[in-house]
């Protein structure tokens, strides 16, 4: 299997060079698009969630994680119980994606604290 190439890529279409010139013309009778869709995103997006809705996401993020959380325990204390080997398997692998995640907490940790700073040094500039 060959490497896929790193750096720019050259691809020849042949001979022929297309001619902006023989392209159709653009229509200026025709309304230019208004981006409707995307100020409402930004609008909607922008805007703050009232306290009780960032409570209701909360409540039912917690919920939906507890519920899987006491099913993979649950299906973790039955495998070992029925398959010991597999069990100590899938403990094994829920505590690599445990590690993992911390480890990504942790850069992302690093990360913000990085842009922390950035911003203090803007500050005093």
């Amino acid at each position: 299997m060959t490497q896929p190439p790193r750096g720019p890529v050259l691809i020849e279409v042949g001979d022929e060079v297309p001619d902006p010139a023989a392209a159709p013309a653009v229509d200026a009778d025709e309304p230019a698009p208004e981006g409707r869709a995307m100020h409402l995103a930004a609008r909607l997006g922008g805007r703050r969630m009232s306290l009780a809705a960032r409570a209701f996401l909360a409540a039912v993020t917690g919920f939906i994680a507890l519920a899987v959380g006491l099913a993979a325990w649950d299906f973790a204390a039955r495998l070992l119980e029925n398959r010991p080997a597999l069990g100590w398997l899938a403990a094994g692998l829920a505590g690599l994606a445990v590690a993992a995640f911390l480890v990504l907490a942790a850069r992302e940790a690093l990360a913000l604290a990085r842009l922390r700073s950035l911003g203090s040094l803007r500050r005093a500039a």
